[in-house]
């Protein structure tokens, strides 16, 4: 069991180090697209289309393999009985390739239809006129891809049951090296950039799944197409369908949320400009919030099945300090930075200044629901550590029924501004329903506790606002020297790393100086981290 346990932890941390290397890699992939492609017709059209089958990968691949397949499977391999395990395994693939083949085809033949609706959601003053025909092609293009990632969500569902992750780091990565490489080759032939881009989609889709396929066959399993009627009578397929039904009203909402959002975006010409900032959103809460968030549910979980109510609350109020410790300061900067941030990363090419400063306005509306998301991302693991799917589910539909009706009003007088405000908008309505819904469970110290998260972030909040002025300061006396050049390296890069040193060290200062007890607990679980990790090493050395 300690071995397994290792195994589990040394497989965890070398998905960790893939996982940044591919959002690097992902990164790259971003100033890639908006190089070649800019934020005129060609870059919308492929924003739309990329986005039209991914909306649809949550709800049929990850979704599913996360909720309903890893714990089934599971089960599968603690009884052991190989004969079973395969009839299993054939079942979900036989299922699974017909709903995906269903919806691939859908998709494929309605096209123009789809791009068309998009088209068509924003008639207010901000519409502008959008390719209609080519969006229609690249959705066709690029729709089997939704087929290549569930067969990969399929194998990585497999191998994740096995404690098995590696393999599944791996093949984000073929996906951001394909889509680096494989446009340039074919870029000739295909037309323009667009379509050479959703060429590397399509097989970087293709790397992601097979990537996997030697681990499994190394398993020992394998799995067949077998008749649809044997398929839904299976046992374990009846389980992760029954597994599956609560989640997915869930994730249909998101869906359903997700495309109107990229049709009003689209019909604007904000989609590119959407993408990008919720791209550096996502790595802002990736690089600090979803370690945290991952950390805190099991610790959680074992308190709550122990009924100690006083551990739990300890560390769900020590979770989310931390959480509000480095998303208040980060969201503070990042409103402040939003230009130089933006600029430095992405300007060149096709996505001039005019770019920039579109998407840097998107960026600030995103900022200001930055806290919200990351809060979120603390309360959510309460819930679930109590065996709660329930409260957080409706919670989560209330805000994207409020995220889609705000964007659709907003959209008309404010552009991709008011979508990207929309959001922010309904994460703190999901925020105050998840407190409110704390609330009344009743736990105790729970309130005590998230009135001291209140208070600590409006001390975050007091502590960010010199720190900016001295970030803000320093970045404009530097943009005065360094506006001459055309480097974007220099004229962002430059105030951006002057001013991120001045807003750091003013906040670590303040910290420091009045013995922040968070920052210290922070400080002294690095510590005990390092000193762990210089053991571990020690012992395997010795090994």
């Amino acid at each position: 069991m300690a071995q397994t346990s290792t195994n589990v932890v040394k497989e965890s941390g070398k998905l960790g180090v893939l996982t940044t290397i591919s959002r690097v890699l992902g990164l790259l992939r971003e100033i890639t697209r908006t190089s070649l492609l800019g934020t005129g017709t060609l870059g919308e059209a492929f924003s739309a289309a990329y986005n039209t089958p991914n909306l649809f990968r949550k709800l049929l691949a990850e979704g599913a393999m996360s909720v309903a397949f890893i714990p089934t499977m599971k089960t599968y391999f603690v009884e052991g009985d190989k004969e079973k395990t395969h009839e299993f395994l054939s079942a979900v693939f036989t299922v699974f390739s017909i709903v995906l083949l269903l919806v691939v085809s859908l998709g494929i033949v309605t096209a123009f239809e789809i791009s068309n609706l998009y088209a068509s959601l924003s008639p207010g003053s901000h519409a502008v006129s959008q390719d209609i025909n080519e969006t229609a092609l690249l959705i066709k293009l690029m729709f089997p891809y939704l087929l290549l990632v569930g067969y990969a969500a399929f194998l990585q569902g497999i191998l994740n049951a096995s404690n098995i992750f590696v393999p599944s780091g791996i093949g984000p990565i073929l996906f951001n090296i394909s889509f680096l490489l494989v446009p340039p080759l074919v870029v000739s032939f295909s037309g323009n950039a667009a379509r050479a881009m959703a060429i590397g989609v399509l097989v970087g889709g293709f790397l992601q799944a097979i990537c996997q396929l030697p681990a499994v066959i190394k398993l020992g399993l394998h799995f067949s197409f077998i008749n649809p009627v044997r398929a839904i009578k299976n046992p374990g397929m009846k389980r992760v369908l029954l597994l599956m039904a609560p989640t997915l009203v869930g994730i249909a909402a998101y869906e359903f949320n997700a495309f109107i959002c990229t049709g009003l975006a689209y019909g604007v010409g904000a989609a590119t400009s959407i993408q990008i900032s919720l791209r550096l959103q996502e790595l802002i809460l990736g690089i600090f919030v979803v370690s945290v968030a991952t950390v805190l549910l099991p610790e959680l979980t074992g308190h709550a099945a122990s009924k100690n109510w006083e551990s739990f609350v300890k560390q769900f109020s020590q979770g989310l300090s931390a959480i509000i410790l480095i998303a208040v300061p980060v969201s503070v900067f990042s409103i402040i930075e939003r230009v130089d941030i933006v600029a430095v990363l992405f300007q060149g090419g096709k996505f001039d200044r005019p770019s920039v400063l579109n998407t840097a306005s998107i960026f600030l509306m995103h900022s200001l629901g930055l806290v919200f998301i990351a809060v979120n991302r603390v309360l959510t693991p309460v819930f679930y550590a109590q065996k709660d799917a329930k409260q957080p589910m409706i919670a989560g539909i209330i805000s994207f029924l409020t995220n889609t009706s705000i964007a659709w009003i907003f959209s008309r007088f404010m552009g991709g501004d008011g979508i990207a405000v929309a959001l922010s908008i309904a994460s703190a309505v999901n925020t105050i329903l998840l407190l409110c819904m704390l609330n009344k469970k009743q736990i105790p110290g729970m309130n005590n506790a998230l009135k001291a998260g209140g208070l600590y972030a409006l001390k975050m909040l007091l502590y960010s606002i010199p720190a900016g002025f001295g970030a803000w300061g320093t970045a404009k006396f530097l943009h005065i020297i360094a506006d001459k050049s055309k480097n974007r390296f220099i004229f962002a890069g430059i105030p951006f790393l002057a001013s991120a040193f001045v807003f750091i060290g003013i906040g670590v200062g303040m910290l420091l100086i009045t013995r922040d007890p968070v920052a210290q607990y922070i400080i002294h679980a690095v510590k005990r981290k390092g000193r762990a990790s210089i053991s571990s090493e020690t012992q395997d050395t010795i090994q």
